[in-house]
């Protein structure tokens, strides 16, 4: 026997956010990556005051490219702006889920020292969903960055063996990125996540090319799940 799935719309709900609780409830029999793109984006069709933002989350972890000697970190604060409660009614129980839509200004800086270093200012817009009264949470998003990468390119060598970079070269580049995020509350608002990210640098004088990102950190939930 087939589940029924239900979407509980918000009293206060405008036109267009039915017109896209609708489009979801379609999208329910495909799979959650081609469900999430079109609200995605319909997102700029949305005016601000309908939008309803609220700071949610506050995040801070360790990045890194994939790469053995690259360090990073980055920040970000988290801003819902659309979230509705999924509920499915099975043959033997119903689950309710909760799926938020936000956008997290983020900033980053990795590097390699006397090789190059990078800093990174992204703004993630993305999907989470989470069963109601779990600790666990899934995301999915895309990112829109502007990178700044400096690279060495002359180094002095010292007499002691040591060397350091003598002159150093600008690479600005465009950054759009595709992550998923896994996350677990561990303590009151208190949690711990992990983002794999794939993102691509559009250099506008440079070669293109892909980068893959590890990211683990802590989070502070502001808003209850």
């Amino acid at each position: 026997m087939r589940a029924d799935t239900a979407v509980v719309f918000p009293k206060t709900a405008q036109p267009n956010q039915v017109l896209y609780l609708a489009l979801f409830t379609y999208g329910n029999q495909m799979s959650k990556l081609q469900s999430f793109l079109p609200l995605l984006f319909l997102l700029p069709f949305i005016s601000p005051a309908q939008l309803n933002l609220q700071a949610s989350h506050i995040s801070l972890g360790y990045l890194a490219p994939f790469a053995v000697y690259d360090i990073g970190a980055k920040a970000g604060v988290g801003f819902s702006c659309w979230q509705w409660e999924q509920v499915s009614t099975g043959k033997e129980k119903t689950k309710a889920r909760i799926h938020q839509i936000y956008f997290e200004p983020q900033l980053a800086y990795f590097g390699q020292r006397n090789y190059y270093h990078a800093l990174w200012a992204n703004l993630e817009t993305g999907w989470k969903w989470q069963g109601k009264g779990k600790k666990r949470y899934s995301s999915l998003s895309l990112g829109l960055g502007y990178l700044n990468r400096s690279e060495a390119l002359t180094l002095t060598t010292h007499l002691d063996g040591s060397f350091s970079v003598s002159e150093w070269e600008n690479r600005p580049a465009f950054l759009p990125s595709l992550n998923y995020s896994w996350g677990i509350r561990v303590y009151r608002s208190f949690g711990l996540y992990t983002r794999f990210s794939y993102a691509y640098q559009v250099y506008f004088q440079h070669t293109n090319a892909g980068l893959l990102f590890f990211e683990l950190g802590v989070r502070y939930t502001l808003l209850p799940s």
